[in-house]
């Protein structure tokens, strides 16, 4: 996943940069780090992948 895909997915989940990193469990500098082309570990990836699939929303997944 690239900050392409990683965008493409925060659009499709419509999820501002605070609210996809608190879905993430990450920081907001993490997640903007995602967002512009920084390395997205194996884990995080999936777990988007997962999100989507499954159509859940930030109260879905637990902290």
């Amino acid at each position: 996943m690239d900050q392409i895909e990683y965008r493409a997915a925060q659009a499709a989940l419509k999820l501002t940069d605070p609210r996809m990193a608190k879905l993430l469990g990450v920081s907001l500098r993490t997640a903007n780090g995602y967002a512009n082309g920084g390395a997205i570990p194996s884990p995080v990836r999936k777990l988007i992948r997962l999100i989507r699939v499954m159509h859940l929303s930030v109260e879905d997944v637990p902290d």
